[in-house]
């Protein structure tokens, strides 16, 4: 767990003087917020056999949650005329991410091994944020900058892998699938899988493995951030 509680004050006072006149600007500004993250992991592995193989099971929870205040007030007398500026805005950011996921390592002998597994990730953002000015007296939104979004994302992955290692080859041949569902208030509502192969092939030059050569393939793909996905 990690918090904080930041609050700002600050005046500013400033003088130009030319042939046209005098320009003062009085300020104040006053500022507040809080973040608090609080984080959980649990990690457990289970033994299957003398040859090392096991089970792992990991699972993770982290939640952020960000507001702010911010009150900004000028008096402006530019050259005779009273020019006052008075806004403010407030925010909220919230991130909800879990994880769970297990995995497999089936060790046969020196020279095979089997690694698979399944993972799951939600992901929850919200942010907010709401910006208003005074005038005659009366605050009024400021409708261009003003947002309220959020975005959910669930993850269904699984994999499966077969290692080799003899003498000083050594070689992986893996699968990965990827099903995601993606929903956000901008309109943005997206399903979609993804098979992700892999393969790569190590050949140590020496005993040590100081030098190595190496031929592999991969395919990924890039996620887009939160702000892409709700813009």
């Amino acid at each position: 767990y990690y918090g904080s509680y930041q609050p700002t004050y600050l005046t500013t006072n400033s003088t130009m003087t030319s042939d046209a006149g005098s320009y003062l600007t009085n300020s104040v500004y006053d500022q507040l917020s809080r973040r608090n993250n609080v984080s959980t992991r649990l990690n457990y592995i289970h033994k299957l056999d003398s040859l090392d193989s096991k089970i792992k099971v990991l699972a993770s929870y982290t939640n952020n949650y960000n507001t702010g205040f911010d009150d900004n007030r000028s008096s402006i007398n530019a050259y005779g005329v009273q020019l006052d500026s008075i806004f403010r805005h407030q925010t909220k950011a919230v991130y909800n991410v879990f994880n769970l996921g297990s995995d497999l390592e089936k060790m046969f002998n020196q020279k095979w091994r089997l690694s698979a597994g399944v993972k799951y990730t939600y992901n929850d953002m919200k942010n907010h944020a709401y910006y208003d000015y005074e005038k005659n007296g009366a605050w009024i939104p400021s409708e261009g900058y003003n947002f309220d979004i959020n975005y959910t994302e669930n993850i269904a992955a699984a994999y499966v892998a077969v290692n080799y290692s003899a003498s000083r080859w050594q070689a992986k041949l893996g699968l990965r699938g990827e099903y995601t569902a993606v929903d956000g208030t901008s309109g943005v509502d997206k399903n979609y899988f993804d098979l992700f192969p892999s393969a790569n092939i190590n050949y140590l030059l020496n005993e040590k493995g100081t030098y190595t050569v190496s031929l592999g393939y991969n395919r990924y793909i890039s996620r887009p951030s939160f702000w892409e996905m709700s813009p």
